[in-house]
């Protein structure tokens, strides 16, 4: 059972600054993972009041911190991503994405480690996203698609396989937001590149035969 509590913050100081945080997070029956959430949701806080404390801001201006979710479920285990924006001065706001995977079943927390075969997934995943037109720099696409535990730290789990979530400026610019990706379940059994060896041997037949 996941209950949801909307948590909306408006606070004006009268002297120096202005501020609204808003944050909306799920309130589940397992005390762990509403532990981890409430962890992580107080670190954002506190990194954005630090912030604005010794600020400059004018006064009709807003300083802002909004936190929504959107929730997955896959067998036994829960799947949340946080959307984290925060305005502290600047040309736009800053953003972050974190995620969390649950167990509930076994009662642990499920992270990129336990993600196999991320060469596989590295690969689906650059094939798949050079053609979303938001990737404009293929250098940016295939740093932030190296085979590392960093790059897909973020994800969650969906019936239909993993969903990644890649941050602003990790393969595309800010101006073309948050980008995720579907990759299925098979991709990280090596059926990826199995598929891909078939193309390949089908390929050099081809030539074989007709050239």
């Amino acid at each position: 059972m996941v209950i949801l509590f909307s948590f909306v913050y408006v606070i004006r100081a009268s002297e120096r600054h202005n501020y609204k945080i808003n944050i909306d997070y799920p309130v589940t029956d397992y005390k762990k993972l509403n532990r981890l959430i409430n962890k992580k949701i107080n670190y954002y806080q506190r990194l954005f009041l630090k912030e604005i404390k010794d600020s400059d801001v004018i006064i009709w201006d807003y300083y802002t911190l909004f936190i929504n979710y959107d929730s997955y479920t896959y067998n036994d285990i829960i799947s949340y991503v946080f959307f984290v924006e925060y305005f502290v001065g600047g040309a736009h706001p800053n953003h972050d994405i974190f995620t969390v995977n649950y167990d509930t079943k076994s009662n642990k927390f499920i992270d990129v480690n336990s993600v196999k075969n991320l060469n596989e997934i590295s690969e689906y995943s650059r094939s798949q996203l050079i053609r979303d037109k938001r990737v404009v720099d293929t250098g940016m696409l295939l740093d932030g698609t190296k085979p590392n535990k960093e790059n897909f730290k973020n994800f969650v789990f969906t019936d239909n396989g993993y969903l990644f979530y890649f941050k602003r400026y990790q393969i595309a610019p800010y101006s073309s937001g948050d980008i995720s990706l579907l990759v299925p379940y098979s991709i990280e059994k090596g059926k990826w590149l199995a598929f891909l060896f078939f193309i390949f041997v089908l390929m050099l037949f081809l030539i074989d035969k007709y050239y």
